[in-house]
């Protein structure tokens, strides 16, 4: 766990997870993905006071799995409810049985424990002392909620920002992505939580607005050229940009692949957008 600002604290399990400190108790944003990083989380945080509001930033399972161990009232986008509520079980054994070998099994009730609390747009909360936004940022996915808490000037982005790693396009909406980074540029930050990688400052954001556009522009062209979706699948990369010698090259590709033809798709109509 590493406190970042005066009253926010990071801990990482394949995506970062945080807590933020209040004269009235904790405010949550995202749980890790393995169960005994979840219950070890809530017993550490548990030590700097109870868990009010946990906020979920996506639907995705690596960001919202471990919600059942958190006895909070949790908030999120309407998209993500819903994304949350379409998630099954067995894909999430099957992602902690791929990302964890050898975890404990799930307790006996669990359950995948959507938001009580949705919004579409915008809704702020007020707990003591600190003012908690959350914002609709449409990007990685349509449900994105970016957290802003101004006395801190900390943002919890989820994966519209990941810090020197690659994007995830699979279910993206790109030029909204761009236009949601560009709103966050706008905001007064200067700590910004990625939803992977390390805690940086807002230059997080301009260079995530980048790599986005690199993406965008590299199918954009290829789209001009003729190519079909399939020779852009197959032709165009970008692994380059993001070296890991740790990881499984046969599952970085088809990442990649897949998140080519969602741009493919997203963009092969509005091409005269910004």
């Amino acid at each position: 766990m590493e406190k970042v600002a005066g009253n926010v604290y990071v801990g990482t399990n394949i995506c970062n997870h945080s807590f933020v400190k209040t004269s009235e108790g904790l405010v949550a944003i995202d749980t890790p993905t393995i169960p005994e990083a979840s219950v070890a989380w809530q017993k550490e945080i548990a030590k700097h006071g109870k868990v009010r509001y946990l906020i979920d930033t996506e639907g995705h399972y690596d960001h919202f799995a471990g919600n059942y161990f958190f006895d909070a009232t949790i908030v999120g986008h309407e998209a993500a409810r819903r994304e949350i509520e379409a998630s099954t079980m067995e894909e999430l054994k099957g992602m902690i049985a791929n990302m964890a070998p050898g975890s404990a099994p799930l307790p006996d009730g669990f359950y995948l424990r959507p938001p009580a609390i949705t919004f579409s747009r915008e809704l702020t909360l007020y707990v003591g002392d600190r003012t908690f936004r959350l914002i609709n940022t449409p990007g990685h996915t349509a449900g994105q909620a970016t957290v802003y808490v101004p006395e801190e000037k900390v943002a919890f982005t989820g994966d519209n920002v990941v810090n020197k790693s690659m994007p995830f396009f699979h279910q993206a909406l790109p030029l909204e992505w761009l236009e949601s980074l560009k709103v966050l540029d706008g905001l007064d930050i200067e700590v910004v939580v990625p939803g992977h990688g390390s805690v940086g400052d807002a230059s997080c954001i301009r260079e995530m607005r980048s790599t986005v556009q690199t993406w965008v522009d590299a199918v954009r062209e290829a789209i001009k050229k003729g190519m079909s979706q399939e020779e852009t699948m197959d032709k165009v990369s970008l692994l380059h940009l993001y070296p890991d010698p740790n990881a499984d090259p046969q599952r970085r590709a088809a990442i990649q692949r897949m998140g080519i033809g969602r741009l493919y798709q997203m963009l092969k109509g509005p091409l005269d957008r910004p």
